[in-house]
């Protein structure tokens, strides 16, 4: 949150979509498609070239699946909201693979200058942090009240 203030809010909207996307060792693409909590998909060829298909019969609550059908080894990278969360490479033949994800973020007061999305920090140089739950949520406002010397309140209020 830039630019923090007495009784400031800001709105965060945690993206849900879920894209995932697979590659052969020549570079090969089938393309992004949408996943869902559960999905099995398949990396497979066909007279097109590589492409990937849901295997609606299949369901594994909890990860995101992708079984290589290539005969070659493979890449698989997941993607939130258009940027790369992970990557799996060296896929072997008739190996599957599975991604899961946390879906807590923490909220905190960064004592230690500013902050970049995407960037590791240190959770020494937090002062104050509060974790949240978003899997079951779309989207929530995050106020933070107080200051430094009477200390912080950070709430959540789910849309």
């Amino acid at each position: 949150m830039p630019d923090l203030g007495k009784e400031s809010s800001w709105i965060f909207t945690f993206p849900r979509s879920i894209q995932i996307g697979a590659e052969d060792f020549y570079g090969d693409k089938a393309g992004l498609f949408e996943a869902f909590d559960g999905d099995y998909f398949t990396y497979k060829l066909d007279v097109t070239g590589p492409v990937l298909v849901l295997d609606e019969d299949k369901n594994n609550p909890g990860h995101i699946m992708l079984n290589n059908n290539t005969g070659e080894p493979i890449s698989a990278s997941i993607y939130r909201d258009g940027k790369l969360l992970s990557t799996q490479t060296e896929i072997l033949d008739e190996q599957t693979v599975s991604f899961n994800f946390n879906e807590e973020i923490y909220f905190g007061i960064y004592s230690s200058g500013e902050l970049n999305e995407g960037e590791l920090v240190d959770f020494v140089n937090f002062s104050y942090a509060v974790k949240f739950d978003f899997s079951h949520l779309n989207s929530a406002t995050v106020t933070v009240t107080g200051s430094s010397w009477d200390g912080f309140v950070i709430e959540m209020t789910e849309e």
